[in-house]
């Protein structure tokens, strides 16, 4: 939904190649969101929302808003882009500020903290574009990530059980996160265990808009060691995620929900979807 705050004059569109200035093609895929601060006069500002409901789990860590944003040096005004939450649709709230001007060329991820709305309830999110009068500001690939606490399932099974439940995938957050170069494009990647439930884990790597659908390798979380896994990276120049999803017997743990709020194809083994969570939040294959 795109609503004018102050003025007329701004608007959001969907572009595949831009305007003001020219060139600029999107991160990923085939469109990108362009607030129009280069035609509308300085202070106008409209914002870009999502309607649909969001919810961050109590006992979560690191909620965050992921966006990217291009950079140029055309104009040093500091036309911008806010990231803001709200609880109903009219009351909004600034998360953080991400001006089009810093110096840089090119398109940039930002990580905007979201850690407040852990446990709160239903919110909704948006992207004021606030005009400057400099260039257009470009936006693309957005998303809103957690980091879900280890939970562990204690049941009697006999051998004839079914497998247990399958916690949904977390993103790796390793203090600190290394890579090593192997042949071609793969990489050996190792982070401090901080914190998981012990058993297999398969690590995903690649963009951020299709992590889930790239190569994988297995590894054996042992807290208290370092966690290990080989990745093949994709896209030359580009940022790399890597998605860490649990694996119980014959299934695999949800990948989480892209951006557009669809739920990222599983691969590997079974694939456990959101949708057959059961009361106590866990995946039942």
């Amino acid at each position: 939904m795109v609503t004018d705050v102050s003025g007329t004059a701004g608007d959001w569109t969907r572009m595949t190649t831009s305007s003001h200035p020219t060139g600029v093609t999107p991160n990923t895929g085939a469109g990108m969101a362009v607030f129009n601060s280069w035609t509308a006069a300085s202070g106008s500002s409209t914002r870009l929302a999502r309607t649909a409901n969001i919810s961050i789990p109590a006992g979560s860590t690191v909620a965050s808003a992921v966006v990217y944003v291009y950079h140029e040096t055309g104009y040093t005004a500091l036309d911008n882009i806010q990231v803001q939450t709200s609880p109903d649709g009219t009351t909004w709230t600034t998360r953080g500020t991400i001006n089009r001007y810093d110096g840089s060329t090119g398109w940039k991820l930002h990580t905007v903290d979201l850690s407040a709305l852990i446990g709160t309830g239903n919110f909704q999110i948006g992207y004021l574009g606030v005009s400057a009068y400099g260039n257009d500001c470009h936006l693309d690939d957005v998303s809103v990530t957690y980091t879900p606490t280890g939970s562990c399932v204690i049941a009697a099974c006999t051998p004839a059980a079914a497998p247990k439940p399958v916690p949904d995938g977390q993103w790796v957050t390793g203090t600190p996160m290394k890579g090593t170069k192997l042949t071609g494009n793969n990489v050996h990647v190792t982070w401090d265990v901080s914190s998981c439930v012990s058993g297999d884990y398969n690590l995903y790597s690649g963009p951020l808009s299709a992590v889930s659908t790239y190569g994988y390798d297995t590894w054996t979380c042992n807290l208290g060691t370092t966690g290990g896994a080989d990745g093949a990276i994709s896209g030359t120049g580009a940022a790399q995620f890597f998605l860490v999803v649990p694996v119980q017997g014959t299934a695999e743990g949800s990948h989480g929900r892209n951006s557009a709020g669809t739920e990222r194809a599983g691969s590997g083994v079974g694939h456990c979807s959101i949708a057959s969570k059961d009361t106590t939040g866990m995946c039942t294959p």
